[in-house]
C-alpha cells in the first residue's frame, strides 16, 4: 500500500502534479492520498483535489472492471493505470484547528504556570505582523512553522479517520503488506515546514507504539524556495508569509532537518528541490481560495521523485538507512528531457516516452473525437474504414453511449494540459532560460501571469490543419540524435490498417481510444 499525503499549499502542488504523471502512466499501482493543511478553503488544495475527482472519474469510466468502455490492462494503453483512492473515508483533508476562528491559544488552552514560557515561544501584543498567540489560522500559519508545529502536534489524536486509515495501514503490515508513505512540503512558508517533519514524528511514533521495525518506509519530498512574490500592499493582510524571509527560513529548517536526521531516524528516503533562480509571481494573496498559484517546473521534479519511491525496488538488506537525494540539470540556462531526474529501469527515456507519448494523444484525441462526438458528425464518417476497423460501427450509440466517458477523459486530459501550459510559460518567460520538454501554447489558451486564478482553456477540438500543427509539434524528442516522432499521416495510417491488430480485449469505445495512445508513440509503429 502507498500512501502521498500533500502538507500545505506547496504539497498540495506536489499532489496535483503526482496525479498529472499518474495520467500518464508513471506512478505505483495503487494510491491513497491525502492532504494536511490548516487553509482548508486554499486555492491550491481545492485544485489539487479538482484535478484528483477528475483522475478518479476518468479512471473509473475506462479502468472499472464494470466499465461498458473498459481499457483491457495497460501493456499497450498505461494511462491511469494508477488506483488512486482518498486518504480516509471523507474528502481526504486533515485540518488541524477545523473550527472558524481558531488560534493557538484556544487550541492549547489555558497556559497556567506556563503562561510566561508560551509569552517567550510566541509573540502577542506587539501589533498586527507579530502576533502570534491570538492569529486566527483561518488561513494557515502565515509563515510561521513553529506555530504550526504546536497547532499540529496538539491536535494529532483528532485527526479521525485521516489517522485511523494511517493507522491501519501501518497495522497491516504485521500481515507482510508492505507500506510506503510519502510526505509533500515546504521548508519555507507555514503549514508544510511546519507539517512535514511534524508529521513524519507522530507516524514513527505510531510505528514504535505498534512495535513495527519492518516493510514501512517513509519518504519526503522536500521543496526548498523556488519561487518569488511581492511583499502586501498597504491595504492588505500584513500578518502574512514574505517572500525575502523565505531563504532565511529554509536555512534554520535546514539546520533543524541536519540536526533531527542526525539524531533520529525518521525518513528512508528524502528528496530536495529548488530552483535558482526563483520563478518570480506578480501578485500577493494571503491564503484563501484565491491563493491558487501556478504549476511550476520544480514540482514536476517533485512528482519524478515521488515516482521513483513509490516504484523503486527496495533492497533487502537496505534496512534503516536515510538517503537524501538532490537534482540537478547539466546546463543552468535550460532544461531538457535527460535532465529531468531518472525513475525505474528506463530512467529518463521512461518519463520522456509516456509524457510526449500522453501529450500527443492528446492533440490527436481532440480532432479524432470531434469525428465521432455527436450523430451528425458521425454520419459523416460512418463509411471510412478507419471507424470500421476500430469497431466504432459495432457501439450501440443510444443503449451504450461513451459520451459520459469520453466526457471525463477530456476533462483530465485538460487538466493535464492546462498544467503542462503553466509549467511552460513560466519557464519560457525569462528570455535566457531555454525549455526544451514539450510547446502546448496551440491548443491551450494563454496563462494569465496576474490572476492564476483565470485559468487558461484547452481546445475542445482541433481542425484537420490545427492537428497537423499540434501533433507534431506538442512533444519534444529525447535529444537531437533522436527519430523525427511519427506523423498524423502514420496515425490515419495505423488506424485504418487492418494489420496492426491490438492484442487487449479492449471493450467498445476503449478500442478507438487505446488505438489512438498507441499510435501516438513517439517511434514508428511496425506490424513486424
Amino acid at each position: 500500500m502507498d500512501i502521498l499525503i500533500g502538507v500545505g499549499g506547496t504539497g498540495a502542488k506536489i499532489v496535483e502534479a503526482v496525479i498529472q504523471l499518474a495520467s500518464t502512466g508513471i506512478g505505483p499501482r495503487e494510491m491513497q492520498v491525502g492532504f494536511v493543511d490548516q487553509d482548508k478553503s486554499g486555492g491550491n488544495l481545492t485544485h489539487a483535489q479538482l484535478v484528483l475527482n477528475n483522475y478518479i472519474n476518468a479512471r473509473k469510466s475506462w479502468r472499472d472492471a464494470e466499465s461498458t468502455h473498459r481499457v483491457d490492462g495497460d501493456a499497450e494503453c498505461p494511462i491511469f493505470a494508477t488506483d488512486l483512492k482518498i486518504l480516509g473515508d471523507s474528502d481526504g483533508k486533515w485540518v488541524p484547528a477545523d473550527k472558524d476562528g481558531s488560534t493557538l491559544s484556544n487550541i492549547l488552552g489555558p497556559m497556567n504556570a506556563d503562561q510566561y514560557l508560551f509569552d517567550a515561544l510566541f509573540g502577542t501584543g506587539e501589533g498586527e505582523e507579530h502576533e502570534e498567540q491570538n492569529m486566527v489560522l483561518d488561513r494557515g500559519y502565515r509563515g510561521r512553522p513553529h506555530v504550526g508545529a504546536a497547532a499540529i502536534t496538539a491536535r494529532a489524536s483528532d485527526g479521525g479517520s485521516f489517522w485511523d486509515t494511517i493507522t491501519d495501514t501501518i497495522k497491516g503490515t504485521g500481515e507482510g503488506q508492505h507500506v510506503r508513505i510519502l510526505l509533500a512540503g515546504s521548508v519555507f512558508g507555514g503549514t508544510g515546514a511546519a507539517g512535514f517533519p511534524t508529521i513524519a514524528r507522530i507516524i514513527r511514533q505510531h510505528l514504535d507504539e505498534a512495535n513495527i521495525s519492518k516493510n514501512v518506509e517513509i519518504g519526503g519530498a522536500l521543496m526548498l524556495p523556488y519561487f518569488g512574490f511581492p511583499d502586501p500592499s498597504d491595504d492588505q493582510n500584513q500578518n502574512v508569509a514574505r517572500a525575502h524571509e523565505q531563504l532565511l527560513q529554509a536555512r534554520g529548517a535546514l539546520r533543524h532537518y541536519q540536526r533531527m536526521l542526525t539524531e533520529q531516524r525518521i525518513f528512508n528516503q528524502l528528496y530536495l528541490v529548488g530552483w535558482d533562480p526563483f520563478f518570480r509571481l506578480d501578485y500577493h494573496q494571503d491564503g484563501g481560495g484565491d491563493q491558487l498559484n501556478p504549476a511550476l517546473l520544480p514540482e514536476m521534479l517533485a512528482a519524478t521523485a515521488a515516482a521513483s519511491f513509490f516504484t523503486k525496488e527496495r533492497l533487502p538488506d537496505s534496512g534503516d538507512i536515510q538517503e537524501i537525494q538532490i537534482s540537478a540539470r547539466k546546463d543552468k540556462p535550460q532544461i531538457n528531457w535527460p535532465d529531468i531526474p531518472a525513475i525505474g529501469d528506463g530512467g529518463s527515456r521512461e518519463l520522456h516516452g509516456k509524457i510526449a507519448q500522453y501529450l500527443r494523444f492528446a492533440a490527436a484525441f481532440k480532432f479524432w473525437y470531434s469525428n465521432f462526438a455527436d450523430e451528425d458528425s458521425r454520419k459523416g464518417v460512418t463509411k471510412q474504414k478507419w471507424y470500421k476497423v476500430q469497431q466504432l460501427d459495432e457501439i450501440d450509440w443510444l443503449k451504450d453511449s461513451p459520451t459520459t466517458a469520453l466526457s471525463h477523459l477530456n476533462a483530465s486530459l485538460d487538466d493535464f494540459l492546462i498544467w503542462c501550459q503553466a509549467i511552460e510559460s513560466y519557464a519560457r518567460r525569462d528570455p535566457s532560460f531555454s525549455f526544451n520538454l514539450w510547446n502546448v501554447d496551440a491548443l491551450v489558451g494563454p496563462v494569465d501571469f496576474e490572476n492564476p486564478n483565470n485559468l487558461p482553456e484547452a481546445e475542445k477540438f482541433l481542425t484537420a490543419q490545427e492537428y497537423k500543427i499540434v501533433f507534431d509539434r506538442i512533444a519534444q524528442k529525447f535529444d537531437q540524435g533522436e527519430k523525427a516522432m511519427p506523423s498524423t499521416a502514420s496515425m490515419a495510417s495505423n488506424l485504418s490498417d487492418d494489420t496492426l491488430v491490438l492484442e487487449g480485449d479492449h471493450r467498445q469505445m476503449a478500442h478507438m481510444i487505446v488505438a489512438l495512445y498507441a499510435y501516438s508513440s513517439v517511434h514508428e509503429i511496425s506490424d513486424d
